[in-house]
């Protein structure tokens, strides 16, 4: 009875196995293993082309079924970037088996939006916070870290209550996934009890008082209880604090938060700061003087001696600014100085001498060039650091950094006049206080280009590729690094143009037998696909009629997908005042695809501005007319009929306000309307506009304004005037080029009321 129940057993698990169904598990795929393969089929998404995708496919028909190409090719459909799954099906078939590899498309990420947090952030520092990329892959636990990011930029900005919740949008037609960051700042913490750790009692006691003294609070380092927590005032204080310690030598001192206690019932934050004064650092410059104005020699010594700034002693910073010395007094004219160090570090105290012996004071008399045989000596001095001496209170440039520097600017434009065995060599002589240098050159011969030859523009001819002028490098000119680099970026910025943009630039230089100073130049241009635009996507526009953004971006469908078009867009679309972000990019990096979607990506600026001010307004009024007449703006003089008739004099003492109130993006159309008032008391003024940069959907640009005007600053009458006028422009280039003239048409129509 035993065996009969542990045989009906597994008879029972044996036949519930069995009866799953065949699916494409690493089993059932042995089971097809060395089968005849009937068909293989790739499917995505309709709007995805798969065509491209069919060398990557190892498993072919007609073959044996092989479970090793399949999973090859299951990974290098992957390894594309374009999908985050691949399943394979595999049913068996009268002919053989059927395999059918299905993908599964990546999305990548849209548009991302934070209401609750626009109005105390930029847009741009906030996608800075979270920090994904553009054509960047849909993960959701990177939307979960840029949450995370969020939550710990606004503790740090002073918002401890703040909540992030993150809401997705998928757009799967095309294949887009946009986040909504759903943002709860709450109250920004107040400052509360302020700690600073590290120094002795009365250090500490000293470093708190400075944070509360009213030199902190004009620079807004004031940590007062009460004051609102930013990172700007905690980092101005920290910022004061070192600067403190840096008045009692505390050079090397390092100050900064170490942490921030919420507390949640007061909504205030108690700021721990650490505080390490460091040694005392006493720095001199003895034998010479920096500047003969005390607070300048300071500024100077602070701006010549690195340990000032980098915080820190050590002997190579100490070494560095003896040269930075030496630099300094051979600029003056000292050019046989001599500089020092004596550095002593002891426990507490660091004492650094710098002892200083000028020596005489020279000039440089003349600066001369020997063994310039092909090159003038007028475009060589424009390569030259070190300059001679030209009116009786100059004494010239000289140093042994700006000679060094001579010698390289001159074998530089040497080499890329072709001199690539140019030699260059300085001769200084001081005699009875006057410098003479010399530059010895050693040209060389001159490497030209003997044949240039293009390789690989099938889709683009030479002659498109080569500028007006020719290229650089050409045969009988010079060859040189830099005009084939030149070269490079040119043919490059062609085909990136063109929307070839995973071109490739290689170059290949052969020296001519026989003449070791003539090359043969090869540029090997490898053009791979061209990518045209697939569909124009616009993202972000709320308020922005569809309609004007397609006027901006202009980039057509199956155009060629243009990296020049595309920054041009993105300017034009910040030029129109009513976005503060754009973005124009392929929806995904260019890989093997023939077109891909160009996603127009924007984020609108505030629409409403109020401006407004207040003063006060001393005005004089009054003075002696010509006898017997009265003078109206704009009108000859009348005679009054009072031979004595004189304005009596008068000052005022009024208020004096204005205000003003603009709209932007009207009707979604980036329209503007404004009005503005001034009140004083002898001047009243109202000005209303309203601008259209498409006139009636032209080419056009149309301003509209109203002015009113009353005014007693005259003292024989009151004026009011009120005017009307009408503005029409146009550009007449498209374009505004660097070196080229654009001119501007208008017409104005404009009518005074009264």
């Amino acid at each position: 009875m035993r065996y009969v129940i542990i045989i009906s057993i597994w008879a029972v698990l044996t036949g519930t196995s069995s009866g799953q169904g065949p699916q494409a598990s690493p089993s059932s795929e042995g089971s097809y293993e060395g089968q005849n393969v009937a068909a293989v089929d790739l499917t995505a998404d309709p709007k995805l082309s798969v065509e491209s995708l069919r060398p990557l496919v190892q498993q072919k028909p007609d073959e044996p079924y092989s479970s090793s190409k399949v999973q090859s090719t299951i990974a290098s459909l992957k390894a594309t970037g374009r999908f985050t799954n691949v399943e394979v099906e595999v049913k068996p078939d009268a002919a053989g088996v059927h395999v059918t590899f299905t993908l599964e498309p990546a999305l990548y990420f849209g548009v991302f939006d934070f209401p609750g947090a626009s109005k105390s952030f930029s847009y741009t520092r906030l996608l800075q916070v979270i920090d994904i990329p553009n054509q960047t892959p849909y993960n959701r636990d990177l939307v979960s870290k840029a949450a995370d990011n969020l939550v710990n930029f606004f503790i740090s900005s002073g918002y401890f209550q703040a909540d992030v919740q993150p809401e997705l949008w998928f757009e799967e037609a095309h294949l887009l996934a946009n986040v909504v960051f759903h943002i709860n700042l709450e109250k920004r913490a107040k400052i509360g009890n302020v700690e600073i750790h590290g120094p002795q009692a009365q250090e500490a006691d000293r470093l708190l008082h400075a944070t509360r003294s009213l030199r902190a609070t004009a620079k807004g380092a004031s940590l007062k209880h009460g004051k609102s927590y930013t990172p700007k005032r905690i980092d101005s204080a920290i910022a004061l604090m070192k600067q403190d310690l840096a008045n009692g030598h505390h050079l090397a001192s390092k100050v900064r938060l170490d942490r921030s206690s919420y507390h949640q019932d007061t909504n205030q934050a108690d700021v721990i700061i650490e505080a390490r004064p460091g040694p005392i650092v006493k720095v001199r410059v003895l034998g010479a003087k920096l500047s003969w104005l005390p607070y300048l020699r300071g500024r100077q010594m602070r701006k010549l001696i690195p340990i000032f700034s980098e915080g820190t002693v050590d002997p190579d910073l100490v070494e560095e600014g003896r040269r930075n010395l030496i630099d300094f007094f051979q600029s003056k004219g000292y050019f046989r100085v001599k500089v020092t160090a004596n550095f002593q570090d002891l426990d507490s105290n660091v004492d650094l001498v710098y002892e200083v012996n000028r020596g005489s004071r020279y000039r440089v008399d003349t600066v001369v060039f020997q063994g310039n045989q092909h090159i003038e000596q007028d475009e060589l001095v424009q390569q030259v650091a070190v300059e001679r001496h030209r009116l009786l209170l100059s004494r010239g440039k000289f140093s042994d950094k700006l000679l060094h520097q001579s010698v390289e600017g001159i074998t530089a434009f040497y080499k890329n006049r072709g001199y690539e065995d140019v030699k260059v060599d300085t001769d200084v002589v001081d005699r009875e206080s006057r410098i003479y240098v010399t530059f010895r050159v050693n040209e060389g011969p001159q490497t030209l280009v003997d044949n240039l030859r293009l390789e690989g523009n099938s889709r683009i001819s030479g002659e498109e590729l080569a500028p007006k002028t020719g290229f650089l490098l050409r045969p009988g000119q010079p060859f040189s690094a830099k005009s084939l680099a030149d070269d490079r970026n040119y043919i490059l910025a062609i085909y990136l143009d063109r929307g070839f943009l995973n071109s490739q630039f290689d170059s290949q230089i052969t020296r001519v037998p026989g003449d070791p100073h003539r090359v043969d130049v090869a540029y090997k241009i490898t053009e791979n696909q061209q990518v045209h635009v697939d569909e124009v996507l616009l993202l972000g526009n709320k308020h922005t009629r569809p309609s004007l953004m397609r006027k901006l971006a202009t980039i057509p469908p199956e155009a060629p997908l243009s990296e020049r078009e595309l920054l041009t867009e993105e300017s034009r679309l910040l030029d129109v005042g009513v976005f503060d972000w754009a973005s124009v990019e392929p929806r995904r990096p260019i890989t093997d695809q023939d077109n891909e979607d160009v996603l127009v990506k924007v984020h609108e600026a505030g629409n409403r501005e109020i401006a407004y001010g207040f003063g006060l307004e001393v005005a004089r009024r009054g003075g002696n007319l010509p006898a017997g007449t009265i003078a109206l703006p704009g009108l000859p003089p009348v005679t009054s009929g009072a031979p004595n008739y004189t304005a009596a004099e008068k000052t005022f003492v009024s208020p004096r306000g204005s205000i003003g109130f603009t709209r932007y993006n009207l009707r979604g159309l980036a329209e503007t309307a404004s009005i503005s008032a001034l009140i004083a008391r002898l001047d009243q003024r109202a000005l209303a506009t309203y601008a259209q940069p498409h006139f009636r959907g032209s080419g056009w640009s149309s301003l509209y304004s109203a002015s009113f005007e009353r005014t007693t600053e005259n003292p024989t009458f009151e004026a009011r005037l009120a005017e009307a006028s009408w503005q029409l422009e146009k550009r007449l280039t498209k374009t505004k080029r660097e070196g080229s003239s654009s001119g501007i048409v208008s017409v104005t129509l404009t009518s005074p009321i009264y």
